[in-house]
């Protein structure tokens, strides 16, 4: 969307296993750019005891092998395939973070393991 103001979101891309704070205009074509994929959910997930948008990949779990982005304190799966999180203004629209949001979410990052030994980067939710 051309003419919106850039936000800062952070992306766990599945695919790279890189997570970083990116800037985006936002909107569905950035989404599906920056997730590499062709269909986006858009869901509020409770991290660190804030809540926040998590866009994510709605192909994830229809991909062979798919990628866990996000599990429970206990370590249960909750999403899959590459995931952005951002802040939300209340009427449903998309906003940036903020300083204290990157610090929660730099907090919340882990490494799991799967049952073959490969580890990865997930986000981990409030239960």
């Amino acid at each position: 969307m051309k003419g919106e103001k850039i936000m800062k979101v952070f992306v766990l891309d599945t695919e790279d296993q890189s997570f970083n704070f990116v800037e985006t205009e936002g909107g569905l074509s950035e989404w599906y750019r920056l997730l590499h994929c062709d269909l986006i959910d858009i869901t509020e997930r409770k991290i660190g005891g804030k809540y926040f948008d998590v866009i994510c990949d709605d192909e994830g779990l229809f991909k062979e092998n798919p990628i866990i982005s996000a599990i429970t304190d206990s370590g249960e799966a909750r999403l899959v395939g590459s995931i952005a999180i951002c802040n939300h203004d209340g009427e449903g629209h998309e906003t940036g973070l903020t300083w204290e949001d990157e610090k929660i979410i730099v907090m919340k990052q882990a490494i799991a393991t799967r049952a073959d030994g490969e580890k990865f980067h997930v986000i981990v939710l409030d239960e």
